[in-house]
């Protein structure tokens, strides 16, 4: 009886441990693509999406984050959007949430211009008080555009200039009591110093779509 017993638990065991090799996997992996770590730059972490109202209109704010595992304010190098890089932000809305494809895409592209190559102050040339004035040196412009896949439409939103990384004596503004030494000032107002803005962390040459 005992050993009928055991055979019949062995059986059982052996046939829980078949259904669960033939389940599908359920969680998720945080491991990076093998091609996509040999490329910074066009390594994007996480996507954000808040919905929010302001003065009786729902808008939809996303982020994009790029560099994974770094620290913005490493200077005095910074890390940078690529100019190679096509980086896109891909909203869903409708009938096309449940098909799984885009409605809207956001295309953000980016210039990169030195004021002065005859340095090793590659960033800053000085005190940053205000985004892209004579201190910062290494200077990036960016172009937004949207695409809607409806109509095949392509508009350019606008364009401007990517802030400064915080760091420290050479933004000072971005910190409390306009001090570098002191930690950064809470939230982001205004694309204008003060803020608390890095970029690294948010935006067709090499074939990367990035959603």
């Amino acid at each position: 009886m005992k050993e009928a017993l055991r055979k019949a638990l062995r059986l059982v065991a052996a046939a829980g441990f078949l259904l669960i090799a033939s389940s599908p996997a359920r969680a998720s992996s945080h491991m990076d693509a093998p091609l996509i770590i040999l490329d910074d730059a066009a390594n994007t972490t996480d996507v954000y999406a808040f919905v929010a109202q302001r003065h009786g209109q729902k808008y939809l704010t996303t982020a994009l984050a790029v560099y994974p595992h770094e620290e913005p304010g490493v200077g005095p190098n910074k890390y940078n959007f690529d100019d190679d890089v096509l980086y896109q932000i891909h909203v869903a809305t409708g009938p096309d949430v449940a098909a799984g494809q885009a409605t809207f895409s956001y295309q953000f592209r980016f210039t990169t211009s030195f004021r002065n190559r005859n340095t090793i102050l590659q960033s800053y040339l000085g005190v940053v008080n205000d985004v892209g004035d004579a201190a910062q040196n290494l200077i990036q412009t960016y172009s937004v555009a949207k695409v809607d896949h409806r109509t095949g439409t392509w508009t350019s939103l606008g364009e401007g200039v990517v802030p400064p990384n915080n760091q420290g004596h050479a933004t000072p503004k971005y910190n409390r009591d306009d001090d570098g030494e002191k930690p950064a000032r809470d939230g982001v107002a205004t694309t204008h110093l003060p803020a608390s803005v890095t970029t690294g962390s948010t935006l067709t040459s090499r074939p990367y779509s990035i959603c």
